[in-house]
């Protein structure tokens, strides 16, 4: 899932990589994807997640505006702090799926200097790699993050 959002972040015409070398820059995410990837690879991977992740994340901050706007034509000021609520919990979503990439990378970046230093054959290379590695078991918490944000915005009708 980060790999995809990455991808589909990278296809954007404002914020991505201009048409002749996007498929170089896919073919370097997919093989920094996985724990026998190359490290610089990884590391660009990492970062691209990070990166996709919050232009994202403004992304569902301008959706939140326009969601207050609708609701309070719609509903009023109610409508207003649904629409608000709801693009306050895709925002966190979304900064929390960055946040994880973050953590990912600084053992993408260890992973990275331990290639360097002592080559890939070694065991805490492997190690290290095997931390950086992106999984989409984060987005359970980045969902309940987002809920959490979500329920505590309607509770308290900002």
């Amino acid at each position: 899932m980060h790999l995809a959002v990455a991808e589909a972040v990278d296809r954007l015409p404002i914020v991505g990589a201009p048409a002749p070398f996007r498929s170089s820059l896919a073919s370097a995410m997919d093989r920094g994807a996985g724990p026998d990837g190359d490290p610089e690879d990884r590391v660009f991977l990492v970062w691209s997640v990070v990166v996709a992740w919050l232009i994202v994340a403004l992304g569902c901050g301008a959706l939140m505006i326009a969601l207050a706007f609708v609701g309070h034509l719609v509903a009023g000021e109610s409508g207003n702090h649904v629409g608000t609520a709801v693009g306050l919990g895709l925002g966190f979503f979304c900064v929390a799926g960055a946040a994880y990439a973050w953590y990912r990378m600084l053992f993408a970046r260890a992973a990275r200097h331990r290639a360097r230093r002592v080559g890939m054959d070694d065991q805490r290379y492997r190690k290290l790699a095997r931390l950086a590695t992106l999984h989409n078991t984060s987005l359970v918490g980045q969902a309940v993050l987002g809920v959490l944000a979500l329920s505590l915005a309607l509770s308290n009708g900002l």
